[in-house]
């Protein structure tokens, strides 16, 4: 854990002490918001903080669970949620001055069901601007900065969720993920992040970028805590996939071979810590097996193509005012100019190719129970005017599960060679996401022993 995290358990940990009465709610969300005065001024993660709020309704969720009226594992925890997604009562902004902030009348779907189950929303966490331009360092919406070092990076477009979960301002977030959005924050933050499969949740009340792409992503500190939150926000049953090996106590994980990672642009430490990571599941008995499937570069360049044109089809109407457009931070625009290039028969074409794509992977992983890579092909970099990891010509490892609209999942597991946060990506089959959910659990558990021993050692 963080030098500066004060809560070194999780969110299932700190539920638990919850409901024994050995903390209340009160004593949570204080802490929380102590953290938030402590580390705001240097890492803007947070766009709005409901202090009074978050009290109030810690102190009645603390009445009620005393009273015996306990709701959940979620019941007076805290979360924050992305600046993207409509919280009653609160601003939504997206962080663009384009934007007139107004008091939302009305929650986000995702968000309903957080304040069903008890959760206590402190506010909105920071996001790139409409989730997908960087914003500037130190403009109106400042860069939010990485916990680890405040030079680099924190990635986006999930950054301040990634980053409150990260040094103790919540004990989980709600991100959204489009192309990497909630992933590539939470590898160079350290925490975990979760893209479920396409469609399963809902996005009502969230601000679109590309309707075929979009999902809510949730953050938190390990895989277990992602399940709690996922099964509140899923509302149903656990369903056993017809292409994974459930009946093998065995796992059974793909990955591309050796060969193809020249095309990953892979950084030295990256590349050294995927193959000891590789190496670890395999003496913890997980089979790893090296399959052909198509290149990165594929799945990425169509991801890019459809979020790209779909997030200017989503502003489009706003795009043609060139004071809206003026407005726009220097990379939103360039992004969504990209995005006006494509033509509609090049988006078509690209979502029949997309939809080959889907058909051909799933028989080439039937039978696996994931697909891994490193989350990302860098550590989180030095803070830049234009993050160049995250351009059109870099190919993101994180855009195989965009494009699939499969779950996947980004654990932390060490550090790299350079003392920052290092992460594997799992990526399952589509719609078996609870079944997808315990394969992360236990390789987790498997990472974790070894390099939390290493760490002590």
């Amino acid at each position: 854990m963080s030098e500066h995290d004060p809560l070194p358990n999780s969110l299932a940990q700190r539920s638990r002490q919850i409901r024994q009465g050995i903390l209340t709610p009160i004593d949570v969300v204080r802490t929380c918001l102590a953290q938030m005065r402590k580390h705001e001024s240097n890492l803007h993660a947070m766009t709005f903080v409901a202090t009074n709020e978050a009290i109030s309704e810690a102190k009645q969720a603390t009445r009620d669970i005393a009273e015996g009226n306990w709701l959940g594992p979620l019941h007076g925890v805290p979360v924050v949620v992305k600046d993207i997604f409509d919280v009653m009562g609160m601003p939504t902004t997206s962080n663009s001055s384009t934007i007139k902030p107004a008091l939302a009348k009305t929650d986000a779907e995702v968000v309903s069901r957080l304040r069903a189950a008890g959760a206590i929303i402190l506010g909105k966490a920071a996001t790139w601007e409409l989730a997908i331009g960087e914003n500037d360092i130190e403009g109106r919406f400042p860069r939010c900065r990485n916990p680890h070092d405040t030079t680099r990076e924190s990635g986006g477009s999930s950054s301040g969720s990634a980053v409150a979960v990260a040094v103790g301002e919540c004990l989980a977030a709600l991100g959204s993920d489009t192309g990497g959005s909630t992933r590539c924050p939470a590898a160079w933050c350290g925490v975990v992040g979760f893209k479920p499969s396409l469609g399963v949740l809902s996005t009502l009340g969230m601000v679109p970028l590309a309707k075929s792409l979009d999902s809510p992503g949730i953050l938190t500190r390990s895989v277990e805590d992602t399940q709690i939150v996922f099964d509140i926000l899923h509302r149903k049953p656990p369903a056993q996939p017809a292409n994974s090996s459930t009946s093998s106590e065995i796992l059974k994980i793909a990955t591309w071979p050796r060969r193809n990672w020249s095309g990953w642009n892979l950084s030295d430490d990256v590349r050294t810590m995927f193959q000891r990571t590789l190496r670890v599941l395999k003496d913890a008995g997980i089979l790893i097996e090296e399959i052909s499937l198509p290149a990165i570069e594929v799945y990425n360049r169509i991801s890019v193509l459809i979020s790209r044109r779909e997030g200017f089809e989503s502003h489009e109407a706003q795009y043609i005012d060139d004071a809206w457009r003026m407005k726009l931070e220097p990379s939103t625009r360039a992004r969504l100019s990209e995005g006006e290039a494509i033509s509609k028969k090049e988006r078509n074409n690209a979502y029949r190719e997309r939809a080959s794509l889907i058909h051909e992977t799933s028989e080439l992983t039937a039978g696996f129970d994931a697909v891994i890579t490193p989350t990302m092909h860098v550590t989180a970099p030095k803070l830049s005017t234009n993050a160049e990891v995250m351009q059109v010509g870099q190919p993101l490892l994180v855009r195989y599960a965009s494009c699939l609209g499969v779950p996947s999942i980004s654990i932390p597991c060490g550090s790299a060679q350079n003392g920052l946060p290092y992460a594997i990506c799992l990526n399952g089959h589509r719609h078996a996401d609870h079944r997808f959910l315990d394969v992360a659990v236990t390789v987790e558990r498997a990472l974790s022993r070894h390099f939390n021993a290493e760490s002590v050692a």
